[in-house]
This record gives structure tokens, sequence and C-alpha cells, in this order.
């Protein structure tokens, strides 16, 4: 977590907090409203769209359905390893062992279907651009930074996984 720069934003930009796959956005005042259990809920929550790597991911799919896949992922892992979700957050026990990707064709079937789709209360996931890459400017994305590439996304989340388990087998070593 310690490695992603984290930018607060306004209410204009995020109203809650967002993630572009690198960066974290997070707006204060919502923020500053949770209790320090669902702080580090939202924390992780962010963190993990980058390590799965959902703005990268996400290509041509529906945002707002695309989102709320990811988040019943996350927020059911998360809420297995006993931490605390905001009120509104989405959570299907149903999706449990389900990937993002058949979360989401099951909600793209409920909405051909005529059903209502989830409207996830964390619009927070900020598409990676498309494209080849050829030569044109950077897309803004919140705050007006440069939205990252699919590979900066890629590399990103291999070097945080690199890292933590990097960490992890020094801190097993010192043990005793």
């Amino acid at each position: 977590i310690l490695q992603t720069p984290m930018h607060w934003v306004t209410e204009d930009e995020v109203s809650t907090a967002a993630t572009d796959g690198i960066r974290i956005f997070i707006n204060p005042e919502f923020f500053m409203q949770q209790d320090p259990d669902e702080k580090i809920f939202l924390l992780l929550h962010e963190i993990m769209h980058g390590v799965y790597e959902h703005p990268a991911r996400m290509n041509m799919r529906n945002h707002e359905d695309w989102n709320a896949a990811c988040d019943y992922v996350i927020n059911d892992e998360l809420i297995q390893r006993q931490f605390k979700m905001p009120k509104g957050g989405l959570h299907n026990i149903d999706y449990r062992g389900m990937n993002a990707d058949q979360i989401y064709a099951l909600i793209a079937q409920d909405r051909d279907n005529g059903q209502p789709t989830p409207q996830s209360p964390w619009p927070d996931i900020q598409p990676a651009p498309q494209g080849n890459g050829n030569g044109s400017a950077p897309q803004k994305g919140i705050g007006g930074t440069d939205l990252p590439t699919v590979e900066q996304i890629q590399n990103h989340a291999k070097n945080m996984l690199t890292q933590a388990v990097q960490a992890s087998q020094m801190a097993n070593e010192s043990v005793g």
C-alpha cells in the first residue's frame, strides 16, 4: 500500500475513492466520515483493483457493470478476511469463488433480460486508455493526471506483488 501514490481530491472529482490502477484518489470528506476499520477496507479495496489489474482489463466493457463485478470480487474477499465494509458496498455471497469476468457476464445477462443492474456506491475504476499508444497525447484522468497505459498498470501490479513477496520472505527469515 505504501508504494501506491495517494491523492486527496475534491468531491467534484471523486465522491468516495477511486484508482487508475497505479494511484489512489480519495475524497477526504467521505474518507474521514468512515470509522478506522472502514478506512482500512477502502484502502485495501482500491489497492486490490490495481493488483487485479481491473482498470487495464476493462477493455470495451460497460464501465458501471465492470466496476460492480470487480467490487463484488474484492468486497467478498475482504469480508471473508474479517475486514469491515462501509455501508452500501456491493456484496453477494452467490458470487463467491467467481472472478470479475464471470460476474460481469451474469450482470450483462441480467441487463439484457431487463433486470436492474447493481450500481456500486464507489464508481472507482478509471479505465486505462485503449489503443496502440501511437504517440498521441496521454488521456487525462482524475485531477488532471495522465491515465496509465495497460502496460504501466500491469508492471505496477507485478512490481507491487514481487516486493510484497520479498518483504514476506525477509520477515520469515528473521523470525526467532
